[in-house]
């Protein structure tokens, strides 16, 4: 676990994963995806930390509404007929960004259902520092 606490402004973005004590679901679910799911988000992980602006991220979007005032953004990918997402916000301090929940979306269902509902009580957890742990998301460079 490492601590989100302000330091100067790393040259790569920092990536987390949300967590409690003793879970990270983003790790869980992304673990059981194919492993070209998990190859394509990491190289956009990859691709994107080295991208300044969230703005001009790769693969990427900010969500609307209610998610939008919580500065929730999705990354996208899609492989087969489904596409995936990774659900995350901005942490505490400059070039952090915290993942909070995977899902699939398919013909405007996502999978789980409640993921929205989910992200935006994990988002403001973070905001709060509520109880929750973060996972500095590794980036594999072989891929």
């Amino acid at each position: 676990m490492i601590p989100l606490n302000p330091s100067p402004v790393p040259v790569l973005w920092q990536f987390f994963d949300y967590g409690t004590k003793g879970s990270t679901p983003v790790d869980d679910w992304l673990s059981v995806q194919p492993e070209t799911v998990q190859d394509l988000f990491n190289g956009l992980i990859k691709d994107n930390s080295k991208i300044d602006d969230p703005k001009s991220w790769g693969g990427s979007r900010k969500m609307q509404g209610e998610l939008a005032k919580e500065e929730i953004w999705e990354f996208r990918i899609k492989h087969g007929n489904v596409q995936y997402r990774l659900l995350g916000t901005f942490g505490q301090s400059k070039k952090q960004a915290v993942f909070l929940i995977g899902c699939t979306h398919k013909m405007n269902v996502y999978d789980p259902h409640d993921c929205l509902g989910t992200a935006l009580k994990r988002a403001r957890a973070v905001k709060k520092k509520d109880g929750v742990r973060f996972y500095e998301r590794k980036i594999q460079e072989n891929i």
